[in-house]
């Protein structure tokens, strides 16, 4: 008796563990087929305000560098500025590393420009401080040289005023006393 009821228990688990093991098997390749919209969503999704504030970027550093250079007055950056002159080249969409190295390099570009922007009205506004200041010298030593003030007399020290006698021999007598 006891050796039927192991037979038994043992082709009952046998067929638990078959029919366990075949449902594994169609779990298993449920998720794999799952697995294509599980990559889909998490991949990247290019948010609409990276494009917006790209795009926002090019415009206000070509805005930057029309202005700059009105201010200067010249129809192109000095050499020594050449990184002003730098003209970003963005990418439509960021969607691979690779792209977002390439932004970060452009991005990078854009800084080294906006330095060298800044440089370039610094050196002009000095130049134009010292400009202003060598004129208001000239100016000043001019007019220093046209209005030479006559030299006033010279007052002699007054004296001290010397006691009155009566005070020195009031001492004197008060002193013998």
């Amino acid at each position: 008796m006891i050796r039927f009821l192991w037979n038994t228990l043992t082709r009952f688990s046998k067929t638990v563990g078959c029919i366990l093991f075949v449902a594994g098997l169609g779990v298993a390749g449920w998720l794999y087929n799952q697995r294509e919209p599980t990559i889909d969503s998490a991949r990247y999704r290019e948010p609409a305000t990276l494009m917006d504030r790209i795009s926002r970027l090019n415009t206000n550093y070509g805005n930057a560098q029309r202005l700059v250079i009105q201010f200067k007055g010249t129809g192109q950056f000095p050499p020594e500025y050449s990184q002003a002159a730098n003209k970003p080249q963005f990418l439509q969409r960021y969607s691979e590393s690779k792209d977002f190295a390439e932004l970060r390099a452009e991005l990078s570009k854009v800084s080294n420009g906006k330095s060298a922007m800044q440089q370039f009205v610094m050196t002009r506004f000095e130049t134009l401080i010292s400009e202003i200041q060598k004129k208001l010298l000239d100016h000043a030593a001019t007019v220093k040289s046209e209005s030479t003030p006559s030299p006033a007399p010279e007052e002699s020290p007054a004296p001290t005023p010397a006691p009155p006698p009566d005070a020195l021999n009031f001492h004197l007598k008060a002193g013998q006393k």
